[in-house]
C-alpha cells in the first residue's frame, strides 16, 4: 500500500508516458464522439445551414438567374390593374402584365449587377424621398389624449373586462403533530 502511494505521488519524468498516452486512439475518438458539446455544435451548424437554404429562396433564384412569378405577385398585378381600370384583367391582359413584370425585373437585376444603383444622384434622391414619405406616415400617428382613451374604453369596455376569479388556500392541521390544538387553531369544531 505504501509503495502504491509513493509511486502515485512521484512527479512525472521527462519522456514518461502520461495516462492519456496509454489510451488507444480509437477509444479517444469514441469518447470525443460521445461528447454532448460536439453534438450541439454539429446540430447547430446543420440547423443554421438548413435555415439558410430553406429561408432564402429569393437568393437562390437570383443566383440561378431565375425570376419567380408567384401567386402574391400575380395578385398584386391584378389588384393594381383593378385599381386603375375598375375591372379584373382578362387572360391576355394578365399575360401582358406578367410579361411586363418579368421585363422590369430582368432590367432591375441587371442594373444592380452592373452597380448602377451606386453613386447615382437620382437613385439617392429617390431613396431619400421614400424615407421621407415613410417618416411622414409615421409622424401622422399621434398619442391619443386621455379623454379619447376614456371614450374608447366606455364604448368598448366589454373587450377589456376581466372575469371574476376565485382562489382558495388549503391549510392542513395534523392531529398527530398538533394534538387537541389542531381543532382550536383551525377555527372549526369537528
Amino acid at each position: 500500500m505504501l509503495e502504491t502511494v509513493a509511486t502515485l505521488n512521484q512527479p512525472d519524468l521527462p519522456g514518461a508516458e502520461t495516462p492519456a498516452d496509454r489510451i488507444p486512439l480509437t477509444q479517444r475518438l469514441i469518447a470525443l464522439l460521445r461528447e454532448p458539446l460536439l453534438h450541439f455544435v454539429v446540430l447547430g451548424a446543420l440547423v443554421f445551414g438548413l435555415y439558410g437554404w430553406v429561408d432564402n429562396p429569393a437568393a437562390s433564384t437570383a443566383a440561378s438567374g431565375q425570376i419567380a412569378v408567384t401567386a402574391p405577385v400575380i395578385a398584386s398585378l391584378t389588384t393594381d390593374w383593378q385599381r386603375q381600370w375598375g375591372r379584373v384583367p382578362n387572360a391576355q391582359e394578365l399575360q401582358t402584365l406578367i410579361d411586363q413584370y418579368l421585363r422590369d425585373e430582368i432590367f432591375y437585376q441587371e442594373a444592380l449587377a452592373l452597380g448602377m444603383d451606386r453613386n447615382d444622384i437620382i437613385v439617392r434622391r429617390r431613396l431619400i424621398q421614400k424615407v421621407e414619405f415613410l417618416a411622414e406616415d409615421v409622424s401622422a400617428l399621434r398619442e391619443p389624449e386621455d379623454d379619447e382613451l376614456q371614450a374608447y374604453l366606455a364604448e368598448h369596455g366589454d373587450r377589456y373586462q376581466v372575469p371574476g376569479q376565485v382562489s382558495f388556500t388549503q391549510v392542513y392541521f395534523s392531529r398527530e403533530l398538533r394534538g387537541d390544538r389542531a381543532d382550536a387553531d383551525s377555527g372549526f369544531s369537528g
